[in-house]
């Protein structure tokens, strides 16, 4: 809106409430015009017919005015103007016919007029000055006519003091039309801005909208590359599975592969979450198809060599340089003999195995009555590019029917929470594993859930979470 719109703006808003507050002023006049007919009869009862024919005569005629405004197209300053100045006059001549005390009791009744009319009136200065004006000489000519009463004598009784009143009373009037003036103009801004703000909110809710339908479709590509539990439970008997990303999609992600002897199953944990680390895992996840799908390379170190290679020539093809990646655990399971291969990127397995007779284990030791956990530490180097980067190592372990294999993002334990406010770390997170081995595995993925969403309460998500658990 321009100032000129907000000019025009304005001006038709406030011809409303001029309109409106003189129709008030107009109808009071018409009533308690009549209604000092009372006070006449108690202050002039000699005169009161008289008065009561002046003032029932402006009250007629102020009525006629108002159903006559619109026919007329009346201005509502004039509507008011000429019932104010119709009882100027009547005061006139009333003044001018009363004695010293007369005049001096009917100067309230007039100054009150005076405030009440400043107090209601919403013209522009020049109709008060028209007032002014016209109702001076009116004044003098009755007086001169009609009153007995010497100059000194008017002033002193109520004159002078009609006179300042009258003053006061354009003071009045002016301030409340600039003020009047100015919370209409406030209004007219402030509903400009809540235009615009709403406009905006509009822009913002649609963007927002089409951003969120984008996401949410990207999430239903992500979701179709990932295994199904289906796959997981045919190929490795109902794992464990809590993956719940921080965002609608995530840069967690988990992957599995059957090629007759062996089993591969991974966690991932890209570089960032939400959009960017999502089409990061595409990119991850796609190298470690072509690595063990397509080219059939079986040894997990060898695997993640080669993933890194592709990782690092795929998000190095541009202009700019993209230093993402990923850790990862991935582990390779032989179906016959039970061994476990596992390399790892910055992510450890974890490896419940069973007590074996007579073991004596440190105080350290996270076990259970029959289990204790191993930990196997993957390489301290991510899968993309890094400064220092190395072959990645393998380390295999033979694993019996009944065992627990966990591999994991480093979502859960980095999670804050708790009372104070502090991450969950991996000595509670180990804990918590070794305390759920005994349930089955439905309701393992169950408790590790309640517990994550009891921990964090009502905190954010800090990143994606991935813990996925095997049972040999």
């Amino acid at each position: 809106m321009a100032k000129k719109e907000i000019s025009v703006k304005w001006e038709e808003a406030m011809d409303k409430d001029v309109l409106r507050y003189h129709l008030i002023i107009c109808w009071v006049a018409v009533v308690f015009n009549l209604l000092f007919s009372g006070v006449d009869y108690v202050n002039n009862p000699e005169t009161w017919f008289q008065y009561f024919v002046i003032r029932l005569s402006i009250s007629v005629i102020t009525a006629f005015l108002i159903f006559m405004r619109p026919r007329w197209n009346m201005i509502a300053e004039l509507l008011a103007f000429i019932p104010f100045m119709l009882i100027s006059i009547q005061n006139a001549y009333m003044w001018s016919i009363m004695d010293a005390a007369e005049l001096q009791k009917h100067t309230f009744s007039y100054i009150a007029l005076l405030i009440g009319g400043g107090m209601m009136l919403l013209w522009r200065r020049h109709w008060s000055f028209k007032v002014i004006y016209l109702s001076l000489p009116i004044n003098i000519l009755f007086f001169y006519l009609f009153s007995e009463l010497s100059l000194e004598e008017i002033l002193s009784n109520g004159g002078f003091l009609t006179f300042m009143v009258s003053i006061i009373f354009i003071f009045l009037v002016d301030v409340r039309y600039r003020l009047t003036k100015s919370n209409i103009i406030s209004r007219l801004k402030l509903e400009r801005s809540n235009k615009q703000i709403a406009r905006q909110k509009q822009i913002v809710e649609e963007k927002n909208k089409e951003i969120l339908d984008s996401i949410t479709y990207a999430k239903r590509i992500q979701t179709a590359i990932l295994p199904s539990q289906k796959s997981f439970a045919e190929y490795l008997g109902n794992p464990v599975i809590l993956y719940k990303p921080k965002d609608i999609v995530a840069g967690d992600f988990y992957w599995v592969h059957n090629s007759n002897k062996y089993t591969y199953f991974a966690a991932a944990d890209c570089t960032g979450h939400g959009v960017p680390g999502a089409m990061v895992s595409m990119v991850c996840s796609a190298a470690i198809n072509r690595a063990i799908v397509e080219l059939k390379i079986t040894e997990t170190n060898k695997i993640l060599d080669l993933v890194r290679e592709i990782v690092v020539s795929t998000l190095s093809k541009g202009d700019g340089e993209v230093q993402d990646g990923m850790d990862i655990a991935l582990c390779r399971l032989n179906n016959e003999t039970k061994e476990v291969q596992f390399s790892g990127a910055k992510s450890p397995m974890y490896h419940f195995r069973y007590l074996k007779e007579g073991e004596v284990t440190g105080s350290k030791d996270i076990y259970t009555k029959t289990h204790i956990l191993q930990e196997y530490k993957g390489d301290r180097q991510p899968v993309g590019k890094y400064v220092s980067e190395h072959p990645f190592s393998s380390t295999t372990v033979q694993t019996q029917k009944g065992e627990h294999i966990f591999i994991f993002s480093d979502g859960f334990a980095d999670q804050f929470g708790g009372d104070d406010c502090r991450k969950f770390k991996y000595g509670p997170f180990k804990k918590l594993l070794s305390g759920v081995l005994n349930e089955p595995n439905t309701n393992q993925q169950k408790i590790l859930d309640e517990v994550f969403e009891k921990w964090r309460d009502d905190l954010e998500q800090v990143d994606d979470v991935c813990v996925i658990g095997v049972m040999i």
